[in-house]
């Protein structure tokens, strides 16, 4: 995205998705800490690891995105920057 000009389209809906993407996750984490506030379960340590996990992928998205030289379509591999969604 740094190798596109500033008023193109396209990385202005890059830079978006990728701001709504943190600004929804950041919610996320604070329903979860205020839960194991409450009440300090299993489960929501479970799904705090699975946040982290969730938002380290989500990063390293965004960072290749931001990269320079990054060219949406020549990725070396997909999985390394596609985030599994829930079933």
């Amino acid at each position: 995205m740094s190798s596109m000009k500033d008023g193109d389209p396209l990385k202005d809906l890059h830079c978006r998705r990728i701001t709504f993407q943190i600004i929804l996750g950041t919610n996320q984490l604070r329903i979860i800490l205020r839960s194991l506030k409450e009440e300090p379960t299993v489960s929501l340590k479970k799904e705090l690891a699975e946040w982290v996990k969730y938002m380290s992928k989500l990063n390293k998205q965004s960072i290749s995105l931001l990269r320079p030289g990054y060219v949406q379509g020549l990725r070396r591999n997909r999985a390394d920057y596609e985030i599994p969604r829930d079933k």
